[in-house]
């Protein structure tokens, strides 16, 4: 297995902890956290439980087969023992029947206090752990409906979107409606014209979201209504743009060139992050799990980690 740099391991998101943290106190001891296979799947969580290794992914949103696929794929490419999938919604019949077929095992946060509960842990520090993840949680609500259908409708237009002036507005009010959906997230100004250069937004981050939290404010969105992937000169260009920002997202529809090349757009990505500047990249497929109501702060978080994975 690949271990991953200490950089990200201390970097892994709260949510992550407290489910760590709350399976110890059941017994369940961490090896190893943020790992990636050899085939570049990733796992949470790795755990030993009474002599077995278990596998332990974490969802703040509903679980889909998809993600058993993935959870399957890890089992095998590290020969695990089990693996648990936690999550914070309720499991579908048809993620259900996945996971008994090919025994994976399923758990809510009730699980686990009921798990406390059975294994009679009488300490409050347990509970505790518990309800800081339930604030967490309260802290990723589902997106408003009336914001979801907005961006959905703003999608279907920069998709179909045919001049180059109806690509670059449809691209940037998606934009717009994406911000508005993250607490504490606001666009301070649209088309900044300084001396040198131009940025579609500049976003002042004043989120109480722990992951917002360890970012900077404010920080860039730029926005690539292309018909093909960006390349290198362009992510260097939104690099050296207001290069005292750490932190930046990169809206491109059809995502950027290379597999981590140095002479390639991800090869630019990667170099920057380890710099310790990170550029997030959300393609049409990410805008496609937003619109399915996967919650754009969750998205991005998922984003920056793939970004050591590199």
């Amino acid at each position: 297995m690949v271990k991953e740099s200490k950089e990200r391991i201390e970097a892994t998101p709260p949510w992550e902890h407290i489910v760590a943290s709350g399976l110890a106190k059941l017994g369940y001891k961490e090896v190893e956290s943020m790992t990636v296979t050899p085939s570049g799947s990733s796992i949470d969580l790795l755990m030993q439980y009474e002599g077995q290794l278990i596998g332990v992914e974490v969802k703040a949103r509903a679980v889909e087969p998809e993600d058993l696929r993935g959870a399957i794929d890890v089992r095998s490419s590290l020969g695990l023992d089990n693996m648990m999938v936690v999550s914070n919604k309720d499991f579908g019949e048809d993620t259900r029947r996945m996971a008994e077929e090919h025994g994976i095992r399923l758990a809510k946060i009730d699980d686990i206090l009921r798990w406390m509960d059975e294994a009679k842990i009488p300490t409050t520090e347990s509970r505790a752990d518990i309800s800081n993840l339930a604030n967490f949680i309260k802290t990723h609500p589902e997106p408003k409906k009336n914001l979801l259908e907005e961006f959905n409708t703003s999608l279907r237009s920069a998709l179909e979107a045919e001049t180059n002036k109806d690509k670059g507005e449809s691209l940037e009010g998606l934009a717009q409606i994406l911000i508005d959906m993250i607490e504490g997230l606001d666009v301070i100004e649209k088309n900044v014209n300084t001396e040198t250069e131009e940025i579609d937004l500049l976003v002042k981050n004043e989120s109480p979201l722990p992951f917002w939290m360890r970012l900077p404010n404010p920080f860039l969105v730029e926005c690539k209504n292309w018909s093909k992937p960006v390349g290198a000169k362009e992510i260097r260009d939104f690099k050296g743009k207001m290069d005292e920002i750490s932190f930046r997202i990169m809206i491109a529809i059809n995502g950027v060139t290379g597999k981590g090349e140095r002479d390639a757009a991800k090869g630019v990505i990667r170099d920057a992050r380890k710099q310790k500047n990170h550029i997030v990249i959300l393609d049409k497929e990410d805008l496609g799990d937003i619109a399915k109501g996967m919650h754009p702060a969750e998205k991005i978080n998922e984003k920056f980690y793939e970004l050591y994975r590199l």
